[in-house]
Order: C-alpha cells, then sequence, then structure tokens
C-alpha cells in the first residue's frame, strides 16, 4: 500500500504594493529632471530648435518616458514653464502681508527689487520670453494668457494707484511696466556680454544688490511727483 501524496499548499499569488517613498522620490526626481532640462534647452534654442529626444538624451531617460508624462513637445514645454513659475510665484510672493498696507510707492519699490532677485537668479524664464516675443503665435498666446498678463497687471495696478494718488507722474502705464521688467530682467540674461565688456559677473550678490538700487533709482527719479 503506497502512501498517498501530500498535497501542496496553494501558493498565494504577492499582490504588487504600494511604490516605496525611495521609488516614488526617484521617480520625482526624474520627472523635475526632465522639466529643468526641457526649460534650459528651449530658452536657449528656442522651441523650434529642440527636440524630445534631446531632452530624453539630457535627462538620461527614453524618449517614450516623455511621451509617457507629457503627449508632446508642446505639453512638456508647457509643464516646464508652469514648473518653472511655480517656484517664481513662491519666491515672489506677490500676495505677502507685508505688501497690502503699503503706499504705491513704498509696494513698488518692493515689487521691483523682489522681482530682479528672481530673474537674477534664473534667467530661463526671461529668455524664453524673448525668443517667443519676436513673432505673434499660440505659444505666446498661451504665456500672456497663463502667466504674463497676470505679472505686468501687478505692476500697472501699482503704478495706476501711484498716479492717482499724486505720487506718480501721469505717465503711459504700459512703457513704464515694459522698462520695469525689462531693466529688472534682461540685463542678467547678457552675463557674458557684460562680462567681455566690463568684466563684471551680474551674478555676485553685490552686484545684484547694486543693480536693484540703480533700477529704483531710475524708475522713482524719473517717475514721482517731486514735493
Amino acid at each position: 500500500m503506497t502512501a498517498k501524496p501530500k498535497k501542496q499548499a496553494p501558493t498565494s499569488k504577492k499582490r504588487p504594493g504600494r511604490p516605496t517613498a525611495k521609488a516614488s522620490a526617484a521617480r520625482r526626481s526624474t520627472f523635475v529632471e526632465l522639466l529643468e532640462n526641457a526649460l534650459t534647452l528651449f530658452s536657449l534654442r528656442g522651441y523650434d530648435g529642440v527636440s524630445t529626444t534631446e531632452i530624453a538624451r539630457d535627462s538620461g531617460v527614453a524618449q517614450s518616458m516623455i511621451h509617457y508624462h507629457f503627449g508632446s513637445k508642446l505639453d512638456i514645454w508647457k509643464a516646464a514653464i508652469e514648473h518653472n513659475m511655480k517656484e517664481r510665484g513662491r519666491q515672489m510672493q506677490l500676495n505677502a502681508p507685508e505688501l497690502v498696507d503699503l503706499d504705491p510707492s513704498s509696494r513698488l519699490r518692493v515689487l521691483i527689487r523682489k522681482f530682479l532677485i528672481v530673474s537674477a537668479r534664473d534667467t530661463r524664464f526671461t529668455r524664453l520670453v524673448m525668443i517667443e516675443g519676436v513673432s505673434k503665435g499660440e505659444r505666446l498666446d498661451w504665456l500672456c494668457d497663463e502667466f504674463l498678463s497676470e505679472g505686468f497687471k501687478v505692476f500697472a495696478d501699482c503704478i495706476e494707484a501711484g498716479i492717482a494718488r499724486g505720487q506718480f507722474r501721469d505717465q503711459p502705464v504700459h512703457i513704464l511696466v515694459n522698462l520695469i521688467m525689462s531693466l529688472c530682467a534682461q540685463p542678467f540674461c547678457a552675463q557674458p556680454t557684460i562680462m567681455n565688456l566690463f568684466n563684471v559677473d551680474m551674478n555676485d550678490p553685490a552686484e545684484i544688490s547694486s543693480m536693484q538700487d540703480a533700477v529704483c533709482n531710475l524708475i522713482f527719479d524719473g517717475i514721482c511727483v517731486k514735493a
């Protein structure tokens, strides 16, 4: 009489669990790196001068990952800008409590200093806007609708309030806003040129501070009503 073979206990299939914190952090890091590299490339070469293949190669990932996460080049272009603008908004803090109770002249001075230092720390968005602003198109419309209009309005409202209160001379607001934006942002995009001409490093904190003082002096000497 032979012994009956023992029944083997059924093996339970292991269900895939949630990703570990380490794996989630790694994916997040890769995602952010894609956005950062994309913004850098777009700001240097423009939209048409960049391919998703280059973005993937610079990020050390397969091109399929870009299509998986973003879908198209236009989508990653927009996502890269949105990512950058969130950080710029965090640094600017336009709704900070200390700005609310300031008179228009004091508020404009703070806004100029904030905008200049944010522009100095990261020139990519400024360079990208300069490239896209050369000609009309869908991308420029999107930039204006999503970000530029709101940013320009903050400065325009402040200037208009100063004019209404008699603090500022009555001058075309759009000219003043464009002048402020240009003085605060564009010099830092020309760092190699300024270094060649004047041997000055515009990224030096002391130079940034001097630039803040110079821009404020130029603007307020030109727009303030003399007592």
